[in-house]
């Protein structure tokens, strides 16, 4: 794969920043309990946009799993060391540093996720305490330092330790929301859940709702509206049903659109951009890049 180095992602921002668009550091968590909810093609997407418009960008994969470390292209790495959870045992792999572990593509820097994480997790779940170490081993370390952005994506579980501990260090987070039942009690539980619990000791912000993965049926519409009805402010305008009916849009043609294109560029291993520069989602996650910028939506 092809890299992409530090000198060109300076020179591409300075376009940006000399306009006088100032640049406020930012880090992202990507959650929901749900699975299934296009969190990682979210990330992904958001990441390219971002560094599209001349930033610095790095994505974290928590996620056991490794689905974002597949869909950027880093197959591999999955299976390879060091990886970003050696960082977090203390006192255990001393000579790993971030530079180790970090993986440079042609849009963005990656922290890939591994196929030692699972149980790596269950060894800091032995120290809960363990759950700083993300912010003070990865997020302040490279935040406003090396990168303008990093995004973390997360695992669909309630006892996450790196869902905790993404929250921690982010404090700011993007929700996707599949227009289904399970997917609002996913959003319950994770409202009711991790985001109550940082929030007793850190100012939690969420940026953006996003219904995601819709088709064009009445359950698009009626998910549609019970956000528009609870978070309105949090809604991207894609999602948000007044500017939805000024330009004459059906609620349920809104939210994030399934696309096979989607689908076939994480099979690619690329961004829904790099796959195919003409698809119509393409713009809303330029919107939701617009949205990190900003801290939150804004009317």
């Amino acid at each position: 794969m092809a890299q992409t180095t530090y000198c060109d992602r300076e020179q591409s921002r300075a376009l940006v920043t000399d306009g006088g668009t100032a640049v406020e550091p930012r880090a992202v968590t990507v959650a929901n309990n749900k699975g299934g909810v296009g969190k990682t093609v979210i990330t992904i997407n958001v990441a390219d946009r971002l560094a599209a418009r001349g930033h610095r960008v790095l994505v974290l994969d928590t996620d056991p799993a490794g689905n974002l470390t597949e869909g950027i292209g880093l197959k591999d790495s999955y299976n390879e060391d060091p990886h970003f959870g050696q960082l977090l045992a203390e006192g255990e792999f001393e000579d790993v540093g971030l530079d180790d572990v970090i993986v440079e593509t042609e849009w963005f820097d990656v922290m890939p996720s591994n196929i030692d994480l699972g149980s790596r997790q269950n060894l800091l779940d032995q120290d809960r305490q363990a759950f700083r170490y993300l912010e003070d081993k990865i997020v302040e370390p490279l935040l406003g330092e090396r990168y303008d952005y990093i995004l973390i994506d997360t695992e669909a579980s309630s006892d996450s330790l790196f869902m905790d501990a993404a929250i921690w260090a982010t404090q700011n987070m993007i929700i996707p929301v599949e227009p289904a039942e399970e997917s609002l009690r996913g959003l319950q539980g994770l409202m009711e859940g991790q985001i109550a619990d940082a929030s007793q000791h850190r100012d939690v912000q969420i940026l953006a709702l996003v219904v995601n993965r819709c088709g064009s049926d009445n359950e698009v519409k009626r998910v549609i509206e019970e956000l528009n009805e609870h978070f309105h402010d949090k809604l991207p305008s894609f999602i948000r049903k007044d500017v939805l009916e000024s330009e004459g849009t059906r609620l349920q043609h809104g939210g994030l659109r399934e696309r096979v294109a989607i689908k076939r560029a994480w099979k690619e291993g690329v961004p829904l951009a790099e796959y195919d520069a003409e698809d119509d989602q393409i713009e809303h996650f330029d919107e939701l890049a617009r949205i990190v910028e900003q801290g939150g939506v804004q009317f």
